[in-house]
């Protein structure tokens, strides 16, 4: 029996040094060890210099960068607010934080990007678009990374193959994204040079997480196209030209709903608003957050995002004082054409009286930022970008003020689609571009389906869901969720539904500060009656039982 009882135990430990043998080898194995360094161009210096990290677990650009010592970083989802106590848009409209891997800027998110062994991790502060996708001065290409071979692998669902050109120094050199087989990889070009546009990522404040779900497969979509349809066919279609959406878009709809209500973004609140569907919880705690946040700054732009998504949370808010203080303020282009942009639309939708910016004179510092060609540019001396340009045209169509202005707008942004119907920035097709100049066409009245849209047989709808996955919307085609592309497709797809803006009706259900008073005035006042009914009924009433007692008592 001793002999027994010694077999057992014996087994017992070594069970357990080889379940712990197991689980050491195992982390030694999913341990991942990269170099990292920072880069300010406002002092031409390393902030920090290269070091070599190790983590045992899955970490992202934006991982790395919240963790460095006196970072204090402020980040929205893959989205660099500050860092190093350096701003975004401090040093000017074209500065602010991206970052590189291996020498190259990814085509998705610091926060979709996970960090691999032998990867060099590049963060840079630029006060200029000229030097963004270039190494800083001084700085060379570790031996793991100085091959041609900078591959970069990203998570992904099915087989397609994109050609960007990136303005290269060579007009012949490209760079190439080949997605299969679950993983996407990125052949840079020998270009030195990329002018960025940083629309997509501060035009609306972004949060450009990935998901927390699964990487589901599914179906390749991108060929399904909205069938045209009798313009008298169900009432649940909505007819643009001669074809309408189908059931689709309301899928499309109700998938995003669900992601943004699981993983909130700095949009999400206005986004699920623009469809009318119910905000979550975690959605309307984020929006107080990012709101009390941005108004402990002094950045316009924002201020306005975040007072506009979290008046969409519902939440009761003196946002006549908080649109009179912005539309007050002389920093209003400091961020450069963003701040005026969404100024005008916080105006209309505020119908605020009796500032220094009125619809005029924001409309005009608007038109100030449009080129020749029609195209807007978040600086006034950068070239025309396809976010920027579509957020023009929508703003200036709500305030229903320069004509021209707008359909110089319109023709450009027709004049840079791709064959496929979508649109671009940074000469990358992406769902954002795609979603903003829908929402620029419906707020200025041009038919979804005008000719001048249509490419090679694909709209801007047909383009659009190119970028949809299994739980939302994508980035980039056959990508993960993303939440700034499915916060921004949501609000494309409600304009679609509703013919209207994504932004109107925002303040309707949202009481000011004059409101609240007198709702609290009328509680008070009701307080009291009711009390006052209570006295009566259990005071008055028993008094004048009392009185008539004393007289029949007297009688």
């Amino acid at each position: 029996m001793k002999a027994l009882k010694a077999a057992v135990a014996s087994i017992i430990v070594a069970a357990a040094l080889f379940t712990n043998l197991i689980s050491v080898i195992s982390q030694a194995y999913s341990a991942v060890s990269f170099t990292v360094a920072v880069y300010s161009y406002t002092e031409n210096r390393y902030i920090v210099k290269m070091t070599e990290l190790t983590y045992d677990e899955q970490v992202s650009p934006i991982n790395v960068l919240s963790r460095l010592d006196e970072a204090n970083a402020e980040i929205s989802g893959g989205y660099v607010k500050s860092a190093f106590g350096l701003k975004e848009r401090e040093h000017g409209a074209e500065s602010g934080w991206v970052y590189m891997i291996n020498g190259t800027a990814p085509p998705i998110s610091a926060a979709q990007y996970k960090m691999k062994s032998g990867d060099r991790l590049d963060w840079i502060y630029l006060t200029s678009n000229e030097q963004y996708n270039i190494y800083p001065p001084g700085s060379s290409l570790p031996p793991e990374t100085s091959s041609s071979d900078n591959s970069i692998e990203v998570s992904s669902a099915s087989s397609q193959t994109y050609t960007s050109s990136m303005a290269p120094s060579d007009p012949s050199a490209s760079s190439t994204y080949t997605q299969s087989s679950g993983s996407t990889s990125y052949q840079p070009s020998n270009s030195s040079s990329h002018t960025p546009s940083y629309s997509s990522h501060t035009a609306l404040p972004s949060s450009s997480l990935n998901s927390d779900g699964n990487n589901n497969t599914y179906s390749d979509i991108s060929s399904d196209k909205i069938i045209s349809q009798d313009a008298a066919s169900s009432e649940q279609s909505l007819v643009y030209g001669e074809r309408t959406y189908d059931e689709r878009i309301d899928a499309a709809v109700n998938k995003s709903v669900q992601f943004l209500n699981n993983n909130p973004g700095t949009w999400s609140a206005l986004a699920i608003l623009s469809v009318r569907a119910d905000i979550s919880s975690s959605v309307i705690k984020l929006a107080e957050y990012e709101y009390n946040s941005a108004w402990s700054s002094d950045n316009i732009t924002n201020k306005i995002g975040t007072l506009l998504n979290y008046a969409a949370s519902g939440n009761n808010i003196d946002y006549k004082s908080m649109a009179e203080e912005i539309l007050n303020s002389e920093k209003i282009d400091e961020t450069g054409i963003n701040g005026p942009i969404f100024a005008l639309i916080l105006l209309c939708e505020t119908s605020t009286e009796d500032v220094r910016w009125s619809k005029d004179a924001l409309a005009d510092l608007i038109v100030e930022y449009q080129h020749e060609n029609g195209g807007f540019s978040l600086a006034k001396d950068v070239e025309p970008d396809t976010d920027i340009t579509a957020m023009a045209v929508t703003a200036l169509s709500i305030a229903g003020l320069k004509s021209e202005a707008v359909s110089m707008g319109i023709e450009y942004l027709s004049s840079v689609q791709n064959d496929d119907g979508s649109m671009s920035s940074m000469e990358i097709s992406n769902c954002e571009s795609t979603a903003q100049t829908i929402i620029a066409l419906i707020s200025s009245g041009v038919d979804i389906y005008d000719e001048s849209f249509i490419k090679n047989d694909n709209s801007l709808i047909d383009a659009l869901l190119q970028f949809e996955c299994s739980d939302g919307f994508s980035h980039i085609k056959s990508g993960e969720a993303d939440i700034m592309a499915t916060e921004q497709a949501l609000m494309a797809l409600s304009a679609l539904k509703s013919g209207n803006t994504p932004y109107s009706g925002i303040f309707d259900d949202v009481l000011s500060q004059d409101d609240i008073g007198i709702v609290d005035i009328a509680a008070a006042s009701a307080i009291i009656a009711t009390m006052l009914a209570a006295l009566i009924s259990a005071g008055v009433i028993c008094y004048k039982k009392s009185a008539n007692e004393n007289k029949g008592g007297k009688s």
